[in-house]
């Protein structure tokens, strides 16, 4: 038997912008939690919320996570085995779990052969399933899954973590809507060609978020969130579902609210400083139907 488990991330600013070369502020989500279990079977099978049955019949969208178990089992030399998967992490949302899902599953199949894992080993057979997912991945995610902390993203330079604590709130709310991240960098790649200014305002949106961070306010850091979710729009990444949440967002207080991920739906990351508007919009989004959330306190979660 073997175990892994990975957890959920969010861009908080950077998202796209960290496919040229920008960096991107990226945090675990620790509430959202990926678990694979593997044992021995007869025949290759898969237990999951998203699929059930023999692992070859998986639907054509998981080709890159049937691909990464063959390589696997082949480089590991283990028997066929049921996989069992849970998660909490809304697929196609903009929080990685695509990449949690490799993570989760590389990891197990380490721990069932009792190999040691190294972070370089495992980001690279994150990155090779993440290359079928995405088509051009930032590689962004599969930096966030080797690490316990915020990290600091620049492609092509080392992670710098970024541990931290300051007085407020993160409300992740997921529109319901799966976005497509294949699609959307296909689609800001193609703007990109036609309008190389708006991919360079977003980066230099991100860098300046990054480098002020600790002296900013948090209605500074609410405001670059305004900032880049109206750059985002303008790629058309957003959906009306994105809008409602947004705009109900600032009817109850919040600072700042943006996409956080690919867009075209999935996840909204919202600025708050009082728990108690957190808690009010939180009803408000209940009864809208937007049942999945996860706070995040910046004062506790981290240090």
């Amino acid at each position: 038997m073997g175990k892994g488990q990975a957890f959920g991330k969010l861009i908080w600013m950077g998202e796209h912008a960290a496919v040229f070369g920008y960096p991107a502020f990226v945090f675990p989500v620790k509430a959202s939690k990926m678990n694979v279990t593997i044992h021995p079977s007869i025949q290759d099978t898969i237990h999951s919320p998203f699929f059930s049955g023999l692992f070859l019949d998986m639907p054509k969208p998981f080709q890159p996570i049937r691909d990464l178990y063959d390589s696997l089992k082949k480089q590991l030399s283990f028997p066929s085995m049921t996989i069992e998967i849970e998660s909490n992490i809304p697929m196609s949302s903009g929080m990685g779990s695509s990449a949690a899902l490799a993570a989760a599953l590389t990891r197990a199949c380490y721990d069932h052969v009792d190999i040691e894992l190294s972070n370089p080993v495992l980001e690279n057979w994150i990155h090779q399933s993440e290359v079928g997912m995405h088509g051009n991945p930032s590689g962004v995610d599969g930096a966030q899954m080797i690490s316990s902390t915020p990290i600091l993203f620049e492609k092509g330079q080392p992670i710098r973590p970024f541990s931290f604590q300051r007085k407020g709130y993160l409300l992740a709310v997921f529109s319901t809507v799966s976005g497509s991240t294949k699609q959307a960098v296909a689609s800001v790649k193609e703007q990109t060609l036609l309008h190389p200014e708006r991919i360079h305002e977003l980066g230099a949106l991100s860098k300046r978020f990054i480098h002020e961070f600790s002296t900013l306010s948090l209605q500074d850091l609410g405001n670059y969130m305004k900032q880049a979710h109206d750059i985002l729009c303008g790629f058309g990444l957003s959906h009306p579902k994105v809008d409602e949440i947004v705009q109900l967002s600032y009817q109850y207080g919040s600072l700042g609210s943006k996409i956080s991920g690919g867009g075209l739906g999935g996840m909204i990351l919202c600025l708050f400083d009082q728990a108690s508007m957190v808690s009010s919009f939180e009803q408000a989004l209940e009864k809208k139907g937007y049942s999945t959330r996860f706070m995040i306190d910046l004062e506790r979660d981290f240090i």
